[in-house]
């Protein structure tokens, strides 16, 4: 031992020892020396008395408190620095010599723990952290209760985890037995136990220590401090829970009472400014911008009236306001940053503050409020924070610093310096961050401004060398777990896609027709293959089991808020739960080129189309990237004809997608009147009319049939539609002659050809009268009992009522499959969990769930997330809607597509989903359509058979009963196009020969059995489902 060290330790002793004579002078000095020697043992070369701890002749607890007393000496006389190193030393040297279960250990380990975070040794502090047990720990808390309640109270201090919960927990455990604990150590610990809560977003719990907290702050005195400080932080977490439920008015309320409470002090400040933040995202979801701006004004006098602009308060409200400034902050408040960074010494800017200043400068020069006066300020402003920022650290804003050089240098006109720029920004996101979405985000934002500063043979290569890492991008998606972290993931991929396909018809650069072909079908509508990788990728795996368990129970809980019923308190636990599994089970792995995204070039693409088919791709971009509106909306299209070995590709000139978006807009608001009139399609047989037929298929379809060889002899067209293309039944369009395009062409749809499978045939699986293996061969479900108790559920309450047609269509359906039908209170939605039979068929009750529906409920929250949206309803569906209350045998009754993703469907290759509004779903410029078919494809389902709109009852069984019959010498989409023409030309003499209107099957349809005897005496002749409403509905997806 060094002899400065020496003398510390000699000079300790010598004190406690005078001490404890004095106080005890029985004092055994053999003990007393034992415990010196151990101590000495900690900082000397000795070998430490490990038998002496064991047999417990050493006081550890004593060895601790004056080892305490040395370090901090130490950090007296040599500075912390050195003191660090002792403790690093004294942790090496006990790690050694005992078993971290051993109670020597973990008191030495909580103690040392303590030091290493007074020191500020992070790295230290995280290993000895790491090695308390707090379960050894409680069975020691009895033998120096205040020794554990100091040191736990210390940590919890600094710490925000299960460890520090726990801590907490046994600290109230023991305080009664202390006599000097007070009524401020009870706040002190459950104010942090609360933090912790908050913390991990668990707010059952919280709520729970929350009121504890509550009783005993009230103990305390008026002009206590520390009851002024939580009694703001309860307003504050009070508001932040109702931030996250999305109750913003009442969000609003708590933040104001708060506020109203804090004083303008530098004590309150970081408490003030958390409050305010709360304030602004209240105000902004409620549309109330003048006051967002208000608040954001006073939060940034707050920070520098208190030199505070490297806080935690101060960080949270610069995050918030560039989250918020793309849209709300944009002018003003960005002047307002620039205006007080003038007033600023530009050499004492924080380091927290570069983002916000960053992003005010990229919004002032937008919006052209940088002036010649103003640049070589800026400029100064730029490269210190340039010099500042660590060049690796792409997390720290070294990416973010380069994008705003590039537009300031370019909007000043030095391209040169803005081109060095850009290549510094593409060189460090190259190496440090390989999906390149800092490049990507400044092409998009800023495409003309790039533009300006490249050639066009630069551009494209630019753009096409980012479009060939789209593999890479969607490997890296596959370990996103967050949903709308995945979504803003993939997206990427889109928003680049539309930038080249707006770049090519802009003649911006240069593309031949076969590489416009090549890299629409390798970028368009990623998501579906990102959930379909993942799914194969972690399933079957136990984590990946639960995660799908807790993930459909917060989609039960999550949907309760759709139909006006309080959320449950413990999403947040349940959402915490889920976050902490996702990080386990995501795990990054190293891309390679043999990945199942590994690009597909041209020539893989041709051999998937089929022969005799015309392949057609619609793409729906902006033709000025610069000023996003519904009029500038554009769709390329390119066109693949397969005729024996030969494919020709052509792409066709754009086409305004505003005036197709318009007549859709119409289209989809009949569709929703018309639902549930007595005839459901009334509605839209009376706005389809030949003029609006045949004007669509001018524009969507007669170019494509003007570049190609008309006497191919074609018999198919696959269609990869986007945006309102996505959900659209081509069917229904009419040539000059007056024929539909049903009638002379088998029209199916895909996602992209990428994911085009092989027509499917399952007369195998049809004409087997058993299961094969233990697999049944199908699975039939229809005509579930939407009201379980009819004594709960008052009419006036019951969204869905029975469908009487659906139980003749699946009772008709079973009957061709040769199998029995799940229907009534069977038909929950548990069966769907596991699902392995080839052919699933399910009749029901669809829907599109509406963001306006759901804000007249709930006037500020968005339900927003896509694959919600889209579902079916099953039994109890309508116990669920009225009540809140989720059953444990039916559940809510509701199946999004969400949900289906975590089922487990392996073996099923057909889905006919007989559900109005079931091939509906979100748009995504990005992304497209999110749906029941991106559920389906994640399954891994070869065929599906959705429905765009609610079809005739009478309709539907009709047509599904046909199409199950084709199937035994058909293959699926052959067999549905075949019962489709049946349909529409079919007569009610051909349907009473086939039984339709025999009284047996009317008396089972209950309400309507007198519907269906009127119709049996309509003329001989006449065709009931001639207009295309009634069939062209159902829509075929490969």
């Amino acid at each position: 031992m060094e002899d400065r060290l020496l003398k510390i330790v000699e000079d300790i002793k010598n004190n406690v020892f005078s001490e404890l004579v004095a106080e005890t002078p029985e004092l055994m000095c053999e003990e007393f020396d034992k415990d010196v020697s151990a101590l000495f043992a900690c900082f000397d070369d000795e070998i430490i008395p490990v038998s002496a701890y064991e047999c417990e002749q050493v006081n550890v607890y004593f060895v601790m408190e004056m080892f305490e007393a040395v370090l901090g000496a130490c950090c007296d006389e040599f500075g912390i620095d050195e003191a660090d190193r002792l403790l690093g030393m004294v942790y090496q040297r006990f790690c050694k010599s005992f078993s971290k279960n051993s109670k020597v250990f973990q008191v030495v380990c909580i103690e040392l723990a303590v030091c290493f975070a007074y020191v500020g040794d992070i790295d230290w502090f995280n290993l000895a952290y790491e090695d308390i047990n707090t379960q050894i720990i409680r069975e020691c808390l009895n033998e120096f209760p205040f020794f554990y309640a100091d040191k736990m109270m210390q940590l919890m201090n600094v710490m925000r985890d299960e460890k520090c919960i726990e801590m907490g927990k046994m600290s109230l455990d023991i305080y009664s037995k202390i006599e000097e604990i007070t009524e401020v150590d009870y706040v002190c610990c459950l104010e942090n136990m609360c933090d912790t809560y908050m913390v991990l977003n668990r707010y059952k719990e919280y709520k729970k220590y929350a009121d504890q907290l509550k009783n005993w702050v009230e103990k305390l005195n008026d002009d206590n401090d520390k009851k002024n400080t939580v009694m703001l932080k309860l307003w504050l977490y009070e508001s932040s829970i109702l931030v996250e439920q999305g109750k913003y008015a009442n969000a609003e309320q708590c933040a104001l009472q708060g506020y109203g409470m804090c004083e303008d002090s530098e004590q309150f400040s970081e408490l003030r400014l958390a409050l305010i933040n709360n304030l602004i995202v209240c105000f902004c979801c409620q549309e109330m911008l003048e006051k967002s701006i208000q608040y954001l004004n006073e939060g940034l006098e707050i920070i520098n009236k208190y030199g505070i602009q490297e806080s935690m308060g101060a960080a949270v409200l610069y995050n918030t306001w560039n989250l918020l400034s793309e849209n709300e902050f944009s002018g003003e408040a960005a002047q307002r940053v620039m205006s007080w960074l003038w007033q600023s010494d530009v050499e004492k800017l924080p380091v927290t503050m570069f983002g916000m200043i960053l992003n005010s400068i990229r919004l002032n020069i937008n919006n052209k409020k940088i002036k010649d006066k103003d640049v070589a300020y800026v400029e100064r402003v730029l490269n210190l924070i340039g010099s500042q920022l660590n060049p690796e650290d792409i997390d720290g804003g070294i990416l973010f610093y380069w994008q705003v050089k590039v537009i300031f240098y370019e909007y000043i006109g030095d391209i040169q310096r803005s081109k060095s720029a850009f290549d510094n920004l593409y060189c460090v996101s190259n190496r440090y961050s390989p999906d390149m979405d800092a490049v990507i985000e400044i092409v998009f934002k800023e495409y003309d401004r790039i533009k300006g500063i490249m050639d066009r043979d630069s551009l494209g290569s630019l753009l096409f060398s980012l479009a060939r890492r789209t593999p890479f991008r969607l490997e890296q998606a596959c370990d996103v777990g967050d949903e709308r972290g995945l979504i803003n993931k993939v997206s990427r991929v889109g928003i680049l896609f539309k930038v080249i396909v707006a770049a090519v018809y802009r003649n911006d650069i240069s593309c031949s027709d076969d590489e416009f072909f090549e890299l629409v079908c390798n970028m368009k509508n990623v998501y579906p293959d990102v959930l379909r990788k993942r799914k194969i990728k972690y399933a079957n795996t136990p984590e990946m089991k639960r995660l799908n368990d807790l993930h459909r129970r917060l989609l039960d809980l999550d949907g309760v808020r759709y139909y006006g019923h309080q959320v449950d308190d413990a999403v947040g636990e349940l959402k915490y739960e889920i976050h902490e599994l996702e990080k386990k089970i995501y795990t990054s792995q190293e891309w390679t080129d043999d990945s199942e995204f590994a690009w597909k070039s041209v020539e893989d693409l041709f051999l998937l189309i089929p022969d005799k088919t015309i392949y057609i791709d619609y793409v729906q971009f902006t033709n000025e990237q610069k000023d996003v509106t519904e009029r500038n909306l554009r769709y390329g299209v390119v066109v693949a004809i397969r005729q024996g070995a030969e494919v020709y590709v052509r792409r066709l000139d754009m086409i305004n997608a505003y005036n197709i978006r318009t007549v859709f807009s119409s289209l989809d608001l009949e569709i929703r009147r018309s639902r549930g009139c007595g005839n459901s399609s009334g509605g839209m047989i009376k706005w389809l009319n030949k003029n609006i037929q045949n004007m669509l298929y001018n524009q969507l379809i007669l170019p494509v049939f003007k570049v190609i060889e008309l006497e191919c002899n074609i018999e198919k067209i696959i269609i990869s539609g986007d945006i309102e293309l996505s959900a659209f039944a081509f069917d229904i369009l009419l040539d000059s002659s007056g024929r539909y395009l049903a009638e002379s062409y088998n029209v199916n749809y895909v996602n992209s050809l990428r994911n085009i499978k092989n027509d499917l045939w399952m007369n195998d699986w049809i004409e087997n009268n058993v299961p094969i293996g233990n697999v049944e061969k199908c699975m039939v479900v229809g005509n579930p009992r939407f009201t379980i108790d009819k004594n709960r559920v008052l009419e006036s309450d019951r969204t869905f009522g029975a469908l009487p047609l659906t139980k003749v269509e699946v009772q008709a359906v079973a009957d061709v499959l040769e199998t029995e039908v799940i229907q009534k209170q069977n038909a929950n939605k548990n069966i769907f969990r596991e699902v392995h039979a080839p052919i699933l068929h399910i009749a029901t009750h669809g829907e599109h769930l509406m963001d306006n529906t759901f804000l007249e409920k709930n006037r500020y929250l968005l339900y927003d997330m896509p694959l919600r949206k889209t579902c079916f309803f099953m039994s109890g569906a309508n116990d669920w809607i009225a009540t809140g209350k989720i059953d444990s045998q039916y559940g809510t009754g509701l199946v999004s597509a969400e949900e289906i993703c975590t089922y487990d469907w392996t073996g099923v290759k057909l889905v006919v989903l007989s559900a109005c509004f079931s091939g509906s779903g979100d748009i995504s410029y990005e992304e497209g359509l999110f749906g029941m078919n991106t559920a389906f494809i994640t399954q891994g389902v070869q065929v599906a058979i959705i429905s765009l709109w609610e079809v005739d009852d009478l309709a539907s069984a009709v047509l599904m009963t046909r199409f199950y019959k084709n199937l035994k010498d058909m293959s699926v989409s052959e067999a549905l196009w075949r019962a489709k023409k049946y349909l529409m030309s079919v007569t009610v003499e051909e349907l009473t020969r086939d039984g339709w209107f025999g009284e047996q099957r009317v008396r089972r349809m209950g309400l309507v059995a007198d519907s269906m005897r009127e119709l049996a005496h309509y003329p001989k002749d006449t065709r009931l489902f001639s207009n295309p409403v009634y069939w062209a509905g159902f829509v075929l997806w490969l």
